[in-house]
């Protein structure tokens, strides 16, 4: 019998286990309404973070479309005036040709005065358009040295 006795739990002991298990629950739940509390506030700060990110992607979509229209605006623009300065060099070969053809035909300065200043004019308007087209072979060079 006194091994049976000496076998049984002491129950001061168990009754003092349960009241500090008690205790430290207490101290837990009331800490709870603190960390709910702050458990919330940090829910709502990644969602205001997440909001801020969102219109952050959406206006860098539209600054991204807004810069591919203007880059492809400018590429027009530039293969434009491009094909322009070749056809306005084209039209002065063309006059060029043109005025060396009639200058050949008319067989050199024909006698009287119209033809005299009518030469002299055609040589002038020569000269010009040499210049211009020279003018514009400069040019068109120095844009391609910038653009390769």
């Amino acid at each position: 019998m006194m091994c049976g006795c000496a076998a049984l739990p002491d129950m001061n002991r168990i009754q003092g286990n349960m009241d500090q298990m008690v205790y430290h629950m207490g101290v837990m739940s009331s800490g709870m309404p603190y960390m709910a509390d702050s458990t919330r506030r940090m829910a709502d700060n990644a969602d205001q973070m997440k909001a801020r990110v969102d219109g952050f992607i959406v206006d860098l979509q539209k600054n991204r479309k807004t810069l591919e229209r203007v880059v492809q605006n400018y590429s027009q623009a530039f293969i434009d005036s491009d094909k322009a300065r070749n056809t306005n060099l084209e039209l002065i070969r063309r006059e060029l040709v043109e005025l060396k053809e009639a200058l050949r035909k008319s067989g050199g300065p024909v006698q009287g005065p119209t033809s005299s200043t009518t030469n002299r004019e055609t040589q002038a308007s020569l000269r010009d358009i040499e210049s211009r087209l020279e003018t514009l072979s400069a040019r068109i060079k120095q844009l391609e040295k910038k653009n390769p």
